[in-house]
């Protein structure tokens, strides 16, 4: 029994040598795979990573990436976020649509809001040092920005 559960154990999983968007689609997820997969993604300064629906996890690089949080990179996710939310579209369904990053959060809060009138909430946890302002700031960022493009989307006549 003991020589059973060792092999299950120490198995491998090929799902664990893929760079997934999505942790929650590596088979047998347990901490080791979980880990090493956010270090290859953090070594391609890719941070971010889904978790599962919803749940977005966040490695501070600690220095600049250039790109990452560009205006035109906003602007695009925003004209994106147009295309990908159909009126029967589920949550699940939106989150696929988009790539892993703090806008995509945003992107679907902002889109909740407005397509059912409820109120949304956004959790950033973390250790000291681990990013968390850095992440509201680029929240708050996109949010205003999606705002001001639906305000005047609407005053041009257009609905989004």
């Amino acid at each position: 029994i003991v020589s059973a559960l060792c092999r299950r154990l120490n198995s491998f999983d090929s799902s664990h040598a893929v760079d997934f968007d999505d942790a929650g689609t590596m088979g047998d997820l347990h901490e080791a795979p979980l880990i090493k997969l956010l270090k290859r993604r953090h070594k391609a300064d890719t941070i971010y990573t889904w978790s599962g629906h919803g749940v977005l996890i966040s490695i501070n690089p600690y220095r600049i990436i250039p790109g990452l949080y560009n205006m035109a990179k906003v602007q695009d996710s925003i004209q994106r976020s147009v295309v990908h939310t159909a009126p029967d579209a589920n949550a699940e369904e939106e989150e696929a649509a988009l790539p892993p990053h703090i806008y995509s959060v945003a992107d679907i809060a902002y889109n909740a809001i407005g397509s059912t009138g409820n109120a949304q909430v956004l959790v950033v946890n973390g250790e000291s040092g681990a990013g968390k302002t850095e992440a509201c700031r680029q929240l708050m960022r996109y949010i205003a920005c999606a705002s001001s493009e639906t305000r005047r989307t609407r005053s041009s006549g257009q609905e989004r």
